[in-house]
């Protein structure tokens, strides 16, 4: 959950914030390249483990289905995290490119990101609606900005919808945003 003001280009730019930019498109691929490499693998390793005792015969201690649920529940995240260095470095990329190659080669890597995060938002709704665990906090009383509620899933879809209806547009990051203050959102 995000945490501010309306005016917030942090709301549009997932690298912004109201008096700085966090990484530079060289560090946001970097720390993309550094998660791809050194967190994602053992991840998709501990899953795939978890996966084959689960398919083995016999009696399996319920210890390694929740571990694999939970395993699940960290790859989505580590996911996420991951495609949001990746939208800053493909994004400002496109944005900051002075070639035709250059705005190429940072629409492909943000046409990338967008499968991947759609994957990943894919696994993590089915996780959501198959899970015999808690694997992450919800609250009962309902969504509020700290927390999630149980609309979590519908969230997740309306992610998905939008992802599919609007991932391939050419990125860019409105620069003017922060000082529009409350204009009317225009229809699509």
């Amino acid at each position: 959950f995000l945490l501010a003001t309306f005016n917030n280009p942090a709301r549009i730019d997932l690298n912004n914030d109201m008096m700085w930019n966090f990484l530079t498109v060289r560090e946001a691929g970097e720390k993309k390249q550094s998660i791809d490499r050194g967190v994602l693998p053992p991840l998709v390793d501990a899953l795939s483990r978890c996966a084959e005792a689960l398919g083995k015969p016999g009696t399996i201690p319920p210890v390694v289905a929740d571990l694999h649920q939970r395993l699940r529940a960290a790859r989505c995240f580590y996911g996420t995290m991951r495609n949001s260095v990746a939208w800053t470095e493909s994004v400002h990329g496109y944005c900051e490119a002075a070639t035709a190659a250059e705005k190429e080669k940072y629409r492909a890597l943000c046409r990338e990101m967008v499968a991947e995060e759609l994957g990943n938002a894919h696994d993590l709704l089915d996780l959501w609606s198959t899970s015999t665990i808690n694997f992450m906090p919800v609250a009962a009383s309902g969504e509020t900005l700290h927390c999630y509620g149980e609309n979590f899933g519908e969230l997740l879809r309306k992610k998905i919808e939008l992802m599919e209806r609007f991932g391939d547009l050419e990125p860019s990051v409105d620069p003017d945003y922060m000082w529009r203050m409350h204009e009317p959102v225009p229809a699509h």
